[in-house]
């Protein structure tokens, strides 16, 4: 996964349920700052502040400003949101911020049910959030359509951290994530992003011949036997053209 390296970078939106970190590149000496607007400031500053620290703090990040515009974010969704800001930087991060991955509702299983499949576009915390409260048989996380190209990089965090968080926002739905095709410039990325995170399903759009799923299947495989992933990724191909 390869960025260019700025001095000044952001991730994230000021939206519902959202943050927009930027993160600023710092002469020597100046140190470590966070600055946190937020909606919810008299209730969770003192929080969002800590959290931003420590994490920086984690890394031995130095002479850097963080700028946090928070509309009621979760934890879950600011690490995702720190994280790619400091990737974009230029820092090391060799682990996920968030803390603890879950990967207790991991159950790949070609029986289950399927009669409604809700879609959720995967940079939007607020509906995935509720998304569990519908009962939907699949909960698809989109990282294809409904995400603009310059917000991809970004979302793929976003959908690491919802799969892995520990609180359970998908409720028992199974989760399916709908990559970009290979074909693209991001599609392997975000398998090297997803697979790890352990979803129910990877559903490949815009399927054309069978080497597009054995691509695919060979690229995935070598990523589970690398993570250690104790049962096989599904696949839902999409054939859109005739």
């Amino acid at each position: 996964m390869s960025v260019n390296i700025l001095d000044r970078v952001a991730a994230g939106k000021a939206d519902k349920s959202d943050v927009l970190i930027v993160c600023h590149k710092k002469e020597a000496g100046h140190g470590v700052k966070v600055t946190v607007k937020s909606s919810v400031r008299a209730f969770f500053g003192k929080h969002i502040e800590s959290l931003v620290a420590r994490k920086i703090n984690e890394l031995q990040i130095t002479d850097i400003l963080v700028e946090v515009d928070d509309n009621g974010a979760l934890d879950f969704a600011i690490l995702a949101r720190l994280e790619a800001a400091l990737i974009k930087m230029g820092h090391n991060v060799t682990k996920p911020l968030l803390d603890d991955a879950c990967f207790d509702h991991f159950n790949p299983d070609f029986s289950r049910l399927r009669r409604s499949r809700l879609y959720i576009p995967g940079n939007n915390p607020d509906l995935i959030i509720n998304a569990g409260l519908f009962g939907a048989d699949s909960l698809i996380l989109d990282l294809e359509d409904s995400v603009a190209p310059e917000q991809k990089f970004d979302t793929r965090f976003m959908i690491r951290n919802i799969l892995t968080c520990k609180n359970n926002f998908l409720g028992a739905s199974e989760r399916i994530v709908r990559i970009n095709p290979l074909s693209c410039e991001y599609g392997l990325a975000d398998l090297e992003m997803i697979v790890p995170a352990r979803p129910d399903i990877i559903l490949i759009p815009k399927c054309e011949t069978a080497d597009d799923i054995i691509k695919i299947e060979k690229i995935v495989a070598k990523l589970e036997q690398s993570h250690g992933i104790p049962k096989q990724i599904l696949f839902m191909p999409l054939i859109e053209t005739a």
